[in-house]
């Protein structure tokens, strides 16, 4: 990184490589998604009459505040979570959407040096909070000290670190949906062609899980 101030998160996050905005999700979410045209937050789908019967709660709200945002990782997925989540929905399978870098310059968008209900978790808002997400060290759970050693430069520091973006991101913004098998990916096609929505760029990355 250069000893230039850049001017928002998106210029840092294409400074350092940052390419996709990533957020794990079940089928249900996946065609949620598609069937709004946007993924929306947890108190969103709740209250959709539309969505109301697919939502799946995948664990008990801790953080009340932030029940209206949704949660994005950066570079890679928060896998330590996602391996929670998949016992608590073993019988779903999951995919992943990525989105452009652009959204973090969006209104109202926090980020979080870590899982954000851990107490050791300092957010906010702008270029100088994102860039805190690669602080060397950044603490984590337990007030674990993560350093940078060995990381790409698009990683943060913490795994665990969040973008927190209010109430729905459209799928304008979308890149791509990564998939684990082709039947996950001929599921998605079908549920495009239902809504009649155009069809993201699908691919099939088992990777993206490990």
């Amino acid at each position: 990184m250069s000893g230039e101030r850049l001017r928002t998160p998106a210029d840092v996050a294409r400074a350092r490589g940052v390419q996709e905005i990533l957020h794990f999700t079940t089928d249900k979410g996946i065609m949620g998604s598609l069937r709004k045209e946007a993924l929306l937050s947890r108190l969103q789908v709740q209250d959709d009459p539309d969505l109301a019967f697919i939502f799946l709660a995948v664990w008990p709200v801790k953080a009340h505040r932030w029940v209206d945002y949704v949660s994005l990782s950066i570079h890679s997925i928060n896998l330590d979570l996602w391996r929670r989540a998949l016992r608590n929905l073993p019988e779903r399978w999951w995919g992943v959407l990525a989105f452009e870098p652009a959204i973090l310059d969006h209104e109202g968008v926090y980020f979080a040096t870590t899982n954000n209900i851990y107490p050791s978790c300092h957010r906010g808002q702008g270029a100088a909070s994102f860039e805190a997400l690669y602080a060397d060290p950044v603490l984590g759970r337990y007030s674990y000290p993560h350093a940078r050693e060995r990381l790409p430069a698009a990683q943060p520091t913490d795994r665990a670190a969040e973008v927190l973006y209010p109430t729905a991101i459209s799928l304008e913004f979308l890149r791509s949906v990564y998939v684990a098998t082709a039947e996950h990916r001929r599921m998605v096609r079908a549920w495009c062609s239902a809504f009649d929505r155009p069809e993201p760029a699908l691919e099939i990355r088992p990777e993206i899980f490990s």
